[in-house]
């Protein structure tokens, strides 16, 4: 499965609160595996992402410990156009859409769908 960086980067955390919900071995195995592949590259473009706001970006006046690209700085547009290619870039992976049941010991499985929105190319639904 071919995944951008930006579908990658957007699905860390619901996959990781998804994670965190009780659901059958299987599938708890299967997307514990698809997110330690995921989780190596998500680890590198997190690395790129800041060094861009390290490049392009100027301390927080509230607190000088985190760096900021404000979008009235002269350079916030090549940050952006950089950012963006960053997470345009595709990358190849070897997994499958793991399926989510639709009840767990006997009771309907929910979810939020702010948490599934991004997870539209990693999961989908069994029996529905």
């Amino acid at each position: 499965m071919k995944l951008t960086n930006g579908e990658i980067f957007q699905a860390k955390e619901p996959l990781g609160k998804l994670l965190g919900e009780r659901l059958p071995v299987l599938v708890s195995y299967h997307l514990a595996q698809m997110a330690l592949k995921l989780n190596e590259q998500f680890q590198v473009i997190e690395e790129v992402r800041r060094g861009l706001i390290l490049r392009y970006g100027n301390p927080n006046p509230k607190d000088s410990s985190q760096m900021l690209v404000p979008e009235d700085s002269k350079d916030y547009l090549k940050f952006v156009k950089e950012l963006d290619e960053l997470m345009a870039l595709e990358t190849e992976f070897v997994i499958q859409k793991v399926l989510l049941p639709t009840e767990v010991d006997g009771k309907p499985f929910q979810i939020e769908p702010t948490t599934l929105m991004d997870l539209d190319k990693f999961v989908g639904v069994s029996g529905g």
